[in-house]
């Protein structure tokens, strides 16, 4: 089962409004009292969006901060002694964070157990704001879809380095700023994640934990470099292996493209030497030897078609008159040697093409006395008889039953190459889909997978029901 989703990167969902945070950070800021201002600032709730409602950084902070549900006066209530961060710093290399606490709890907890501290300690706000939006940045790019245990593992390799490292620099989860870049590195490696079960290749956040499990030491901004280049690495590689095996698919759709389209050509011009709807046994003898693949090959090649195409037509003229003459030596001679050579260049079943070759030659200096009937014998083609002789035989695909509707053929013809999609598969397992190609009537549709491997080939309507059903799947699991 498919669900189209129009892939967005960490840097639209979770980095587009970075550029502001810091400008509206103050006003969050005067909203804690932490900055003296007259008037308080007015805090929407974002609209309410399926799954993906209260995301933006501004409603990320003001939830973190306790803007909903809070009152400032049961806030106050306990008069707790602010923290700097210059005060934080010092501890923080002794500081160990576990995940399933929040951090900012874990790092004032530690201050006042160093401190020996009775009265309580909190974070100051801009810095309490950065080690939750840190925090929070972690656990919206684990929710993802396809990322699984093993994006789970990576992203709790580098949660103690970036909530230490957004201690010691307020610009780190800017969109310049290391840890913005490594999480949107992250972020980035998500498509390349899902291929298809059972294959030997690792997946890049394999590659990713393995690489880093003995260099991360928790230590904050001296791992954020050292991260965020080893996961640019990984990116790079994965990325470049993708686009080679992409283009090895494309390529191959292009080409069984055209080879289609020459044989379409080569079945327009034996129907124009052969139009009628019975043939000889003669010129049915030559296609089954491969003669029509032949004229194939040739147009495939670039090479000229004649003067094996027109022989075809010769041969029918003759053996399907039942009363027909010898035909003079030279022209024996001119149609023995185009069988030869269109044999030679497409021996595939020579011995009996020799054979076959005898017979033509003798039924045609003897005249119909001395023909062979299996060369006069008239056979009546039928339907997809020629398409066959030229190997264009359609496809076996399973019909398919449901019709998904104009509204989700609307989307199938909507879908861009190189859109990436995410297939919820049996047991919950989900993988992303990227569109290599499709043909140029919209019909035929290649999907591969995260290593850039041929996935799916489906016929639009087959991608459209796909569509159709995860919708109505997805629905039912929300309502449920």
């Amino acid at each position: 089962m498919a669900k189209k989703v129009i892939y967005q990167a960490v840097t639209t969902e979770m980095f587009g409004g970075l550029g502001k945070l810091y400008g509206g950070l103050g006003q969050i800021l005067r909203a804690h009292g932490a900055v003296a201002d007259a008037s308080r600032p007015v805090v929407k709730a974002a609209p309410q969006r399926r799954r993906t409602a209260d995301r933006g950084p501004f409603a990320v902070l003001s939830r973190l901060l306790g803007m909903r549900g809070k009152g400032r006066n049961q806030m106050r209530t306990e008069a707790p002694e602010v923290i700097p961060s210059q005060r934080v710093e010092r501890y923080l290399d002794q500081i160990s964070l576990t995940p399933g606490r929040p951090a900012a709890e874990q790092i004032e907890r530690h201050l006042q157990r160093a401190e020996g501290r009775g009265v309580a300690l909190r974070l100051e706000p801009a810095l309490r704001a950065r080690v939750d939006m840190a925090e929070q940045l972690i656990n919206d790019l684990h929710a993802r879809e396809g990322g699984g245990r093993e994006l789970g593992d990576l992203l709790s390799l580098v949660r103690a380095s970036l909530i230490k490292a957004s201690v010691r620099d307020p610009e780190v989860l800017g969109p310049d700023g290391q840890g913005g870049r490594l999480l949107e590195t992250i972020d980035h490696l998500l498509p390349y994640y899902t291929t298809d079960a059972g294959k030997p290749r690792k997946t890049p956040l394999l590659h990713a934990l393995e690489e880093l499990n003995d260099t991360v030491s928790g230590e904050g901004a001296d791992d954020m470099a050292c991260i965020a280049r080893r996961l640019e690495s990984i990116l790079n590689r994965q990325q470049q292996e993708f686009s080679d095996h992409l283009s090895r698919v494309v390529d191959g759709a292009e080409a069984r493209l055209s080879e289609q389209e020459k044989r379409s050509d080569i079945l327009t011009a034996i129907r124009r030497q052969l139009p009628g709807s019975r043939l000889s046994g003669a010129v049915d003898q030559l296609l089954g030897l491969g003669w029509a693949q032949l004229l194939v090959q040739l147009h495939i090649d670039g090479q000229p078609l004649e003067p094996y195409l027109g022989l075809l037509g010769e041969l029918e003229a003759v053996f399907a008159d039942p009363g027909y003459e010898r035909l003079p030596g030279s022209e024996v001679t001119r149609v023995l040697n185009t069988l030869k050579q269109g044999f030679l260049l497409y021996p595939v079943r020579r011995a009996e093409a020799l054979v076959y070759i005898k017979q033509v030659v003798r039924g045609l200096n003897g005249g119909s006395r001395v023909c062979d009937p299996a060369l006069s014998r008239r056979i009546e083609s039928g339907a997809g008889y020629l398409e066959r002789a030229v190997g264009m035989e359609r496809e076996e695909r399973p019909a398919t039953t449901t019709d998904p509707g104009d509204e989700w053929m609307a989307i199938v013809g909507g879908l861009s190459t190189g859109e990436w999609i995410v297939e919820r598969r049996q047991r919950a397992r989900v993988r992303m889909l990227n569109l290599a190609w499709r043909d140029p009537d919209g019909v035929r549709h290649i999907f591969v997978d995260g290593a850039g491997d041929k996935a799916l080939d489906l016929a639009a309507p087959e991608v459209g029901v796909a569509f159709s059903d995860a919708n109505r799947h997805g629905e039912r699991s929300e309502g449920g």
